[in-house]
């Protein structure tokens, strides 16, 4: 019997929690921030002491005072942290994989999961793949456990710095690909924005630290493609939205960590696609024009 306390009581966290509890050998124990959001649960001293795991399901931005309080809760050493969020640390710039090496210690376990997993279409019943990264082999093989016949399923992958980038990287292109689609722009120019992406994601997560093949796996181009077509996906539909109406009124990881995302990059890296989004978004050139001078 294992015990998974999951952080984060939103669309992922309870598509994840619902995929567990189908299982009669997982116990699951949600906690939010906000109690309204989960008005039964347990106050974190009871539920992360006895946790198997803990899985965040939480904006990136919200990660370190989770983390904090958790340790604060007596988070055992042994007990892995497993985070499905994909974004960047907006006042340090730094990446999930170091936000959790940084606040745990490199002593402590800890998987990234990261690719193609709309949480509206796993609670309809449809399959789903995504990474699981960790330099802990035994890890992988836990989670993968857990998740055995639920219809989600994981490929391994060591490199926690690629995935890690190849998230945040995402959420950006994402937005450029909504907008595209709210310009008219045809099928064509889809293809040609999302190798150019592809290109573009795999040159960064080299530079910074990741592998470039990375870029064509789930993490990368998987995760891409899937957000950057849906209407489920927020940083779609605020690029589509923005397109289609001259105005932005929602919020995404990738509206809000975009200069983030350019100021980690830096200008050693040639990102046009990071660029053109910045400007997109800050309204200093009409996103139509802005894509059609990228193709």
């Amino acid at each position: 019997m294992s015990i998974v306390t999951i952080l984060g009581a939103g669309e992922l966290g309870g598509c994840i929690g619902r995929l567990l509890q189908k299982k009669t050998d997982t116990v699951v124990q949600h906690w939010d921030a906000d109690p309204s959001r989960n008005p039964e649960q347990k106050p974190l001293t009871e539920t992360v002491p006895q946790s198997d795991a803990i899985f965040l399901c939480i904006p990136s931005g919200a990660y370190r005072a989770a983390l904090s309080a958790c340790s604060d809760a007596g988070l055992r050493k042994e007990t892995p942290i497993v985070s499905f969020a994909k974004g960047i640390d907006l006042q340090s710039k730094a990446t999930l994989d170091q936000t959790l090496a940084e606040t745990l210690g490199n002593d402590r376990l800890f998987a990234l999961i990261s690719g193609p997993m709309l949480a509206e279409e796993i609670d309809e019943g449809l399959p789903a793949a995504a990474v699981c990264a960790t330099k802990d082999k035994k890890l992988f093989d836990f989670i993968e456990s857990l998740f055995l016949n639920s219809g989600l399923r994981f490929e391994y992958s060591n490199d926690v710095r690629g995935v890690a980038l190849a998230g945040v990287l995402k959420n950006v292109y994402a937005i450029l690909l909504g907008a595209l689609d709210g310009a008219s722009l045809g099928s064509n120019t889809r293809g040609a924005l999302i190798t150019a992406a592809l290109g573009e994601m795999a040159s960064c997560i080299d530079r910074l630290g990741g592998k470039r093949e990375t870029a064509y796996t789930l993490a990368g181009i998987g995760d891409l493609i899937a957000t950057g077509s849906s209407t489920y996906s927020r940083n779609y539909s605020v690029g589509r939205e923005l397109a289609t109406t001259g105005v932005c009124t929602g919020t995404s990881e990738g509206t809000s960590s975009v200069r983030a995302v350019r100021a980690l990059v830096g200008i050693d890296v040639d990102a046009p696609l990071l660029e053109v989004c910045e400007q997109i978004l800050e309204c200093k050139i009409a996103p139509k024009s802005a894509l059609l001078s990228l193709i």
